[in-house]
């Protein structure tokens, strides 16, 4: 038997790549039962996304944990994970389990696991945007010196490490980079392309009568204010840009700019409704973002099969190695000139966004979850090697 368990997100979120794990464990592990701990609201996502993807999982057990809503990084957060995880590995003692596959974790989870000392049991972790927090960069979270030295991520991931921890990073890019900052190798830190369900249904190509443009999560609002105020210097077009997620920051009445879902998380098939018409999706992260981890809503365009204009990034650049899915900008006004052009030509783009569709199609064939079970097998382990 595996177990995996999602130790930190409730209802929508990671539901696209949690379910492709599942999937993917289920792939390379077809004759082994899997037990999914996670809290309720998590496990109906997770299997509505089956649903959606026309995935049937067999052999699977599903069984609720609370997952209690925390602030991070905090002696709380560190007290109820000790809570969590000591229940958590009675229970598969109990069910003779030797495999755990944690979809998540945190620098105070680290923590409160290694203090359990569960050397029976074989810990495998997922690496998100956590990961980034082993850099100076965007995405550190440490507000105090003193704030740093306890929760750092890289001295959680050192602490008291033994063969028995094992880490996979969300895109091959990871390794590069962290290996500036961290010893891969000593610290068992693998990679596996984000896993992803990529259902032939979704491949939506909805005529318009002008050029839709989105963002997805996220979304940089700041940077799409920029560019509409830029672009109605221009005077171009009409065209419109879709915020597709819950920041808006200041875009609400801006001209062009629809924000669907402002302040709310979308559900799956608000997520599909709304990108339905939209032609091509732009992705401006920076070249400092995504270094130690991967862009979900990356792969949501290559979900829906959608050409992307992109800042140069080393995430969105290793897939754009794989296959040309777009179009790289140095900077916001080489993507406002790329904006410009296909709004004001409209009518004599689709051929050339027809073979980056293409592009996209072939890439989804190589990148998909069903391409990465060798990977996951040796990532997890087989209960033969993990007993001896």
């Amino acid at each position: 038997m595996i177990a995996i368990c999602e130790p930190q997100c409730i209802g929508f979120a990671h539901e696209a790549v949690n379910s492709a794990f599942v999937h993917g464990v289920r792939l390379a592990f077809p004759d082994e039962r899997i037990i999914l701990f996670a809290d309720q609201s998590h496990i109906d996502a997770i299997v509505r996304m089956f649903v959606i993807n026309n995935v049937e999982i067999n052999n699977i057990e599903y069984r609720p944990i609370k997952i209690r809503p925390l602030t991070y990084f905090t002696f709380t957060a560190t007290f109820y994970s000790l809570l969590l995880f000591n229940r958590l590995f009675r229970e598969l003692k109990t069910l003779g389990i030797n495999r755990l596959l944690l979809l998540s974790i945190s620098s105070d989870g680290l923590y409160a696991l290694k203090m359990l000392k569960t050397n029976s049991i074989s810990c495998s972790m997922v690496l998100h945007g956590v990961f980034e927090w082993i850099t100076e960069g965007p995405y550190s979270p440490y507000r105090t010196f003193l704030h740093r030295k306890l929760f750092n991520f890289k001295s959680a991931l050192e602490w008291r490490h033994s063969d028995n921890y094992k880490y996979i990073a969300l895109s091959p890019h990871i390794l590069i980079e962290a290996n500036k900052y961290i010893n891969i190798n000593k610290l068992n830190i693998t990679s596996i392309i984000h896993p992803f369900m990529f259902s032939r249904e979704k491949i939506i190509t909805k005529k318009n009568k002008f050029i839709k443009f989105a963002t997805i999560g996220k979304g940089s609002p700041p940077k799409i204010k920029y560019i509409a105020n830029a672009l109605s210097i221009r005077n171009t077009k009409r065209y419109e840009i879709k915020i597709i997620g819950d920041s808006v920051y200041g875009t609400e009445n801006i001209e062009n700019i629809n924000c669907v879902s402002p302040l709310k998380r979308l559900t799956r098939n608000q997520i599909e409704e709304y990108l339905e018409d939209v032609n091509v999706v732009l992705v401006l992260y920076g070249k400092d973002e995504y270094k130690l981890s991967c862009s979900g809503a990356l792969f949501e365009a290559f979900a829906y099969v959608k050409p992307i204009i992109f800042l140069s990034n080393p995430c969105v650049n290793y897939y754009n190695g794989i296959e040309n899915i777009g179009y790289e900008c140095k900077d916001l006004d080489e993507v406002i000139t790329k904006m410009e052009y296909f709004i004001n030509n409209y009518n004599k783009i689709e051929p050339e966004l027809e073979l980056i569709r293409n592009n996209i199609k072939t890439l989804r064939n190589e990148i998909g979850i069903e391409n990465s079970t060798e990977n996951l097998r040796n990532f997890i382990g087989t209960e033969d090697v993990i007993s001896t």
